[in-house]
């Protein structure tokens, strides 16, 4: 028994020097980690980005869009509220209505006109009053104060609105829209060889504050009254359709007269 007990000892003391220094070998043998090559280093690729949800640039565009011509005849029945549109603040002396609302912040300078023939050329009442003269026929000289606005005809005025509309389809919500670009004034006299002439024009985001205080009766026995802007946004109204290259509407050239001083009536 001493003899193997003895032989067991020898041994594992013989062995563990040599285990020993073959251990340290191997860790001095074993390079450092900033001392690894790139070629080592195995990277993951990287993941595909995720798409995110909604439309691209490219169905932003997908938009089918084309320009209405919509001539609101304001004798019909179903425009009769635009007709006789009323400004809870302001009476005019002669008939109300859409048209000669924005007839009369024109006077005032409430909102600015545009010419249609040149929509870069301010066109105001001052100008209006001229046109209506010429397409009336009327005698230039009755300006200088011989002349007061009842002596115009603004019935031809009052026969119908224009509204110049971009109508489509968006790509970006699928859904039609319908937006109002201009409003224009018209005036037609069917007993004058004149034919029909667009008067003014307004871009339509620059009267909608004053639509907006328009107040429209749908109905005599209605309590709360609609706004017009309401009403021509909501497109509540009768109106005929047509592209605008095929409007038959003469629009006279750009004004090229002096401006004197206007008459003293003209602010009245």
């Amino acid at each position: 028994m001493d003899i193997i007990y003895h032989y067991r000892l020898f041994r594992v003391l013989f062995l563990l020097p040599a285990f020993l220094v073959f251990l340290f070998s191997v860790c001095l043998g074993q390079p450092k980690p900033d001392s690894l090559k790139v070629d080592h280093i195995y990277l993951e690729k990287a993941p595909r980005p995720v798409k995110k949800s909604g439309h691209s640039a490219k169905s932003s565009r997908d938009v089918f869009r084309h320009m209405t011509l919509l001539r609101i005849p304001l004798s019909e029945q179903g425009n009769w509220p635009l007709w006789n549109a009323t400004h809870p603040d302001r009476d005019l002396p002669m008939d109300e209505g859409i048209v000669m609302h924005l007839v009369e912040a024109l006077r005032k300078g409430e909102i600015k006109g545009r010419h249609p023939g040149d929509l870069l050329k301010r066109y105001d009442f001052f100008d209006l009053v001229y046109d209506l003269i010429e397409w009336q026929e009327l005698e230039s000289e009755a300006l200088e104060g011989h002349i007061s606005r009842d002596k115009l005809d603004w019935f031809g005025l009052n026969e119908a609105v224009d509204l110049i509309v971009d109508e489509g389809f968006s790509g970006q919500n699928s859904r039609t829209f319908f937006r109002i670009r201009f409003v224009r004034l018209i005036w037609h006299d069917p007993m004058s060889s004149k034919g029909a002439h667009v008067a003014v024009i307004f871009p339509y985001q620059e009267i909608r504050p004053l639509l907006s205080k328009l107040e429209c009766k749908l109905a005599p026995d209605q309590a709360r009254p609609v706004a017009a802007r309401e009403l021509l946004e909501m497109r509540r109204f009768q109106a005929r359709s047509m592209p605008i290259a095929d409007d038959p509407t003469q629009v006279l050239p750009p004004p090229n007269r002096p401006r004197p001083k206007p008459p003293v009536w003209w602010k009245q």
